[in-house]
């Protein structure tokens, strides 16, 4: 039985230093035009306790660990695209919070800019790279709305048959995770 603990990025500022407003530098990052560095000075996650390491190609994900690690895209985020998903006013009113109530949304109508079946195949092709690992200890660093759908697929595999089961694990009115934080599984 392997053990599997997937972790969020630590702390990124998307303003980079105060050149964009957090609405746009999170417009930028969800584009892929900007991929910002963790914010220095936290403490990194070690490979102390994991005898493999899989991060996100995305730079916030491979600062984040103080060890070698392997990239893996499919840590990547969810493709979406947050001016499609909230207004700058909207995103300033109600923050976050609507952020996600209308992600949640999108993913049951299949509306992201990634379909639920693409989604699906990077979350299957991850699972059959762990299994297929001899290490019994592995660490993942991946982004808050994958993690979310990833939980809940590994608990609920009709998931994406009844995409509404996400509501179970992404509570628009939670934080996601905090930063270096996630969850653990075995496989």
């Amino acid at each position: 039985m392997k053990k599997i603990f997937v972790r969020k990025t630590l702390r990124y500022d998307p303003t980079c230093g105060g050149k964009y407003s957090r609405y746009q530098g999170y417009c930028l990052i969800t584009q892929g035009v900007l991929d910002p560095e963790i914010i220095p000075g936290q403490k990194l996650i070690n490979r102390l306790n994991y005898e493999k390491v899989f991060c996100s190609p995305a730079l916030r994900a491979r600062e984040s660990v103080d060890c070698t690690y392997e990239n893996v895209s499919e840590l990547f985020e969810v493709n979406f695209n947050l001016r499609k998903v909230v207004s700058e006013s909207e995103y300033i009113k109600f923050g976050s919070c609507l952020v996600s109530k209308r992600f949640l949304g999108m993913f049951i109508r299949d509306d992201l800019g990634e379909r639920r079946s693409e989604i699906k195949k990077r979350i299957d092709k991850l699972i059959n790279i762990i299994r297929r690992l001899p290490e019994e200890k592995c660490l993942l660093v991946s982004h808050s709305f994958f993690m979310k759908i990833f939980e809940s697929y590994l608990n609920n595999k009709n998931l994406f048959e009844n995409p509404e089961k996400l509501s179970d694990y992404l509570n628009p009115q939670n934080r996601t995770y905090n930063f270096g934080e996630g969850f653990e599984f075995e496989i």
